[in-house]
């Protein structure tokens, strides 16, 4: 368990720290001399980087493991580098070191972006292949608790000093990456690979990536774009914080019946349910007509994303189950982001604004999961996902 709880703590320290920074950001730029046109362009470049670092942090945890070195040291040089730059960020900003911020930022974004992938490939390399959903499940649990946390850090923590909270979120990582290291060293040695697991794949490869496209902008515009509108309807600003946990605590409460269903039946049996679950659940909300049915609809989706996330994590180390557990699940990853990055860029080209896309903008999540689901149905390699 204690396992459990470290992988749950680094995902929550990691997935906190972006809170933290989206929050503040406005502010920071503010202090720091630059204009507010900056905030959509920076948190797009933030994207950006977090695509082209994952994948660049998972090739080289492959090549750790090919050279059979330890993957612990990596992971603590990668949170000292992000937790130096994080820190610096709002004290650069205070000083009017706006280029100084930028670089920092810049620095903030890959190296937390690299602790991403070799996690994941440590998870793949040393788990052996029935616990890996479990394994996985307790590695979402900080996901969906910093998401449940996140809508009420952000009424708290707006108007007030940056600093506290960045040098808290910042030892929260350090804490968990260190408590990862002793983790590691106590795992025992790195399963065999399974080169004909890997061909298995190797041509549905493809459908699976386009449906963590799918996957990623439907949730971007489920969880980021409607959420919030669509609870106004019924329910006062004051509430709107604790009905966007909503999603996220049904997500925490999925993960261990996905687990076990991901470990029983596969991950690919898993990854298609739950997104055809998740797009019905986007529809409820699109056609509620009052907050109790908006609940079971966001409730239903978001546990839907629960048993996405871990079969979907499970599937993506399984495709690289031949050395290449890094990459693999650093394209889903990056892929994720690639979604993220798309919504900001809608939001800053005001498209959710605009009466046309209004029409249609709530049946959009369930088109893209409902096509997920299609898409994830044709890549089934086999069952299971023990031997």
């Amino acid at each position: 368990m204690s396992t459990g709880l470290t992988l749950a703590a680094l995902q929550f320290s990691l997935a906190l720290s972006w809170t933290v920074y989206v929050v503040f950001l406005p502010a920071l730029l503010t202090q720091a001399g630059l204009a507010p046109s900056w905030l959509p362009w920076l948190l797009m470049a933030d994207q950006a980087v977090f695509v082209l670092a994952d994948l660049a942090a998972g090739v080289a945890a492959d090549r750790s493991a090919a050279a059979l070195r330890r993957l612990g040291p990596a992971l603590l040089a990668a949170t000292a580098v992000s937790t130096v730059a994080f820190l610096a960020l709002p004290v650069l900003a205070g000083a009017g070191a706006a280029p100084w911020m930028l670089a920092a930022t810049v620095v903030w974004a890959i190296s937390s972006a690299a602790l991403r992938a070799p996690v994941a490939a440590l998870l793949g390399r040393r788990a052996a292949r029935p616990t890996l959903p479990r394994w996985v499940a307790w590695w979402t649990l900080g996901l969906a608790l910093a998401g449940a946390l996140g809508p009420w850090l952000t009424v708290q923590l707006r108007g007030s000093d940056a600093r506290l909270p960045f040098v808290l979120a910042s030892l929260a990582l350090l804490a968990a990456t260190a408590a990862l290291l002793r983790v590691e060293r106590q795992w025992p040695p790195p399963v065999p690979t399974h080169p004909a697991e890997a061909a298995r794949w190797s041509r549905p490869l493809a459908w699976f990536l386009l449906a963590a496209v799918a996957l990623g902008l439907g949730f971007q515009g489920h969880a980021q774009l409607n959420a919030a509108p669509q609870y106004l309807r019924f329910a006062a600003a004051a509430e709107l914080p604790a009905w966007l946990s909503l999603f996220w605590v049904a997500v925490g409460l999925a993960l261990w019946p996905a687990g076990e269903a991901t470990r029983r039946v596969g991950a690919v049996p898993v990854l298609a349910a739950g997104a055809a679950l998740a797009a019905l659940g986007s529809a409820l909300a699109a056609l509620a007509t009052g907050l109790p049915l908006l609940a079971i609809g966001q409730a239903l989706s978001g546990a839907a994303w629960g048993a996405v996330l871990v079969s979907a994590w499970t599937a993506a180390v399984q495709v690289g189950r031949s050395g290449r557990e890094g990459l693999s699940s650093a394209a889903l990853s990056a892929l994720l982001a690639l979604a993220a990055l798309l919504r900001i860029a809608a939001v800053a080209a005001q498209w959710p604004q605009q009466p046309t896309v209004q029409a249609w903008l709530p049946w959009l999540p369930a088109g893209l999961w409902a096509l997920a689901a299609l898409l994830i149905a044709r890549t089934h390699p086999g069952r299971g996902v023990s031997p």
